[in-house]
C-alpha cells in the first residue's frame, strides 16, 4: 500500500506530463510566432491559457459523469484507449506538418481556419499586424484547445482531479507560448523534438492506464 507521500508523487508526475502533453502545440506556436516576430502579450497569453484550462475541466467534468456509471477499472481503460487515440492523431498531425505543402493546401482549406492554425500557427495574426490581438486571440485560443475536450474526458475517466488538471493546463499553456523564443534559439532540433513530444506522451499515458499499471 502506498503511502500518502507517494500517492501525492504520482499524482503530481501523472498531472505534469498530462499538462505537458496537451500544451505541445502550444509550444509549437510560440517558437514559429518567436521565428516570425509575432508578439502575444501578458493579457492575450492569459485569454488563451483561460480558455485551455477551461476547456479542460469541461472535457473532465464529462469524463468524470460518465465514470461514475462505470466500474473503476473500465473507466480506467476507456480514458486510456482515449489518450491513447488523441496521442496517436497528434502523430499524425506533427508528421503532417512535415509534408510538403502542395497537395495538402485544399484538404486544409476545407477543413477551416482552425485547423489550418494547427499547422502554420501564423495565420492566426489576421492582420499582419505582428502582434495576436483581439479576434485574433480567441481564434488561436480555440485552434489550441482544440483536443482539450477529448483529451479532458480520457484524464476524467481516468479519475484524475479536475481543478489540479485544469490549473496545470491553463498554467503549462502560458509557459509553453513564453518558451517559444528561448526554445528557438537552442535550435531547430529542439523545436521538433517539443512538436513530437505531446503525442509521445499523450501515447504513453493512454497506453500505461490501458494496460492497467497507472498509479492514478
Amino acid at each position: 500500500m502506498h503511502s500518502p507521500v507517494v500517492g501525492l508523487l504520482h499524482l503530481f508526475l501523472d498531472l505534469l506530463l498530462f499538462a505537458l502533453a496537451t500544451n505541445a502545440d502550444n509550444l509549437v506556436a510560440g517558437v514559429a510566432y518567436a521565428a516570425r516576430g509575432i508578439r502575444i502579450g501578458w493579457t492575450a497569453n492569459a485569454v488563451i491559457s483561460l480558455m485551455g484550462g477551461l476547456t479542460m475541466a469541461g472535457g473532465m467534468l464529462l469524463g468524470s459523469l460518465l465514470g461514475g456509471r462505470l466500474s473503476a477499472g473500465l473507466a480506467d481503460r476507456l480514458g486510456g484507449a482515449l489518450l491513447t487515440l488523441i496521442g496517436l492523431a497528434s502523430l499524425v498531425q506533427s508528421a503532417a506538418r512535415r509534408l510538403p505543402e502542395e497537395g495538402t493546401e485544399l484538404r486544409l482549406a476545407r477543413l477551416g481556419l482552425v485547423i489550418r492554425i494547427l499547422r502554420y500557427p501564423e495565420e492566426a495574426d489576421r492582420d499582419l499586424s505582428g502582434r495576436i490581438e483581439g479576434g485574433e486571440v480567441l481564434l488561436l485560443g480555440a485552434a489550441l484547445s482544440a483536443n482539450n475536450v477529448a483529451a479532458g474526458a480520457g484524464a476524467g475517466l481516468m479519475g484524475l482531479p479536475v481543478v489540479p488538471a485544469a490549473a496545470a493546463t491553463a498554467l503549462t499553456s502560458a509557459l509553453a507560448l513564453l518558451a517559444g523564443r528561448p526554445l528557438l534559439r537552442l535550435g531547430r532540433r529542439w523545436s521538433l523534438a517539443a512538436e513530437w513530444s505531446g503525442g509521445l506522451l499523450l501515447l504513453a499515458l493512454g497506453l500505461i492506464n490501458l494496460l492497467g499499471t497507472s498509479p492514478v
